[in-house]
């Protein structure tokens, strides 16, 4: 059995709980639970020789040290982002979703059989989910979706969430009751239905395919298809002049699903189109937070920390070296040395210093970007950028995305790792080939 959401918290907070066995004030001020006490020196004997705290301490930290910190970070940032914002979880809310963690589990003696067997206590598990709870909150909060865009995206996709029952529907057509009869008779004795009705013949035997009750004009046959279970075959219908022998091969149900129904599903989908996840929101949290790591094992980490901040360019899965940071602007806008991302694209580039104009050509496109226009020009198109071309210390930084795609390649944002993940055309070709 794959492990949950719910497995997951609950390995976590044990190890958690054994390594960092107090916990903050924000975070107590998130749950009733009382204090976690002291530990014995002594956990346990192995005939006669102890097993005692600092033994199982060091060890845990030396294998799972960074893991367990950076969780508790997590937590932290989570924790400080909710008071911020105004977010809290209720009482209602934390018991309803602890009882759908419980429900994961064959029964409630399964749970607390868990429990004892990873020797997790509820201090550390309650405050994880509590988390969880609350990053999920941010997430809508910070995700900008309003309750028009979400109706407007409803209404547009309407089909998706509400469509007619409908019957497969198969037909032999006979000019008299007694053909009708024989092939009906056929066709309970095994034969192949499609093929008996070829052979009787008629312009409307066969196959009709997928219809809904709509699509069906005259009432008897439309009654008779909907009357009809998978499998059935009707008797003979009179019908201006012939007799027809219906045969449901197949039924979908009728999708009916209302706006309150679906509004949360569409608002996680409209988040995510825009990059707006769990992970990116945390992810966000992380970079803007300052870090500092005093604990001797893992003060190296702080200096990774700060690194988080940085945009990272990858080209056909290259990392692309930048002897100045690219740039996020207020706008949400990135700008990029433009010499080697070019370059990373096999691109030949020219300068013309009297127009401040860069020429960039690949096998694919050209491309002329100048300083402080917004208009590039990729052959006879004019390209229009986020952002003009601008120099910085003497540097040359434009707006990717345009510049990628007159070139023909394509680029993707991933905001988690903040990393901006490149393919030239030559490698698009390269992997088509493949």
């Amino acid at each position: 059995m794959p492990w949950s959401a719910g497995r997951r918290l609950l390995l976590s907070a044990a190890v958690c709980l054994l390594v960092f066995p107090t916990v903050s004030p924000l975070a107590t001020a998130q749950t009733t639970d009382s204090p976690i006490p002291p530990q014995p020196q002594v956990l346990c004997t192995v005939n006669g020789s102890p097993v005692t705290w600092d033994a199982v301490a060091k060890a845990v930290q030396q294998q799972w040290g960074r893991e367990i910190l950076e969780d508790l970070i997590k937590q932290q940032l989570i924790l400080q982002a909710a008071h911020t914002h105004g977010l809290t979880v209720t009482e209602e809310e934390f018991n309803n979703r602890l009882a759908a963690v419980k429900a994961e589990f064959k029964s409630l003696e399964d749970f607390n059989r868990m429990m004892h067997k990873r020797g997790i206590k509820g201090p550390a598990f309650r405050q994880r989910l509590r988390a969880r709870m609350l990053l999920e909150k941010l997430v809508v909060k910070l995700g900008g979706i309003s309750d028009a865009d979400v109706r407007a995206y409803y209404d547009k996709h309407i089909s998706d969430y509400q469509s007619p029952a409908q019957v497969h529907l198969h037909a032999i057509v006979a000019p008299d009751a007694e053909q009708a009869y024989q092939a009906r008779q056929e066709v309970a004795g095994g034969a192949d239905f499609d093929a008996v009705a070829l052979q009787v013949g008629g312009e409307m035997a066969g196959d009709w395919g997928w219809l809904a009750r709509e699509d069906l004009s005259n009432a008897l046959i439309r009654e008779t298809a909907f009357s009809l279970k998978p499998g059935d075959v009707s008797n003979p219908i009179y019908i201006e002049g012939e007799y027809f022998v219906l045969w449901v091969a197949e039924t979908k149900a009728g999708l009916d699903r209302s706006f309150e129904e679906v509004k949360d599903d569409i608002s996680r989908r409209l988040r995510e189109e825009c990059g707006i996840t769990p992970e990116s929101v945390l992810a966000g949290l992380w970079r803007k937070a300052e870090i500092t790591v005093p604990w001797k094992a893992y003060y190296y980490l702080e200096n990774e920390y700060k690194q988080l901040g940085v945009i990272k360019v990858i080209v056909d899965g290259r990392y692309v070296a930048m002897p100045s940071a690219p740039v996020m602007l207020e706008s949400g806008h990135i700008l990029v040395m433009a010499k080697p991302l070019l370059a990373a694209m096999n691109a030949k580039l020219t300068w013309d210093t009297d127009t401040q104009t860069l020429t960039a050509t690949t096998e694919s496109g050209v491309v002329q970007l100048t300083v402080g226009s917004v208009q590039a020009a990729s052959g006879d198109r004019v390209v229009l950028m986020n952002e003009a071309p601008q120099l910085r210390e003497g540097r040359l930084f434009v707006s990717p995305r345009p510049v990628i795609t007159a070139l023909g390649g394509s680029v993707k944002w991933d905001p988690v790792t903040y990393t901006l993940l490149v393919t030239s055309a030559a490698q698009s070709e390269t992997d088509a080939n493949e």
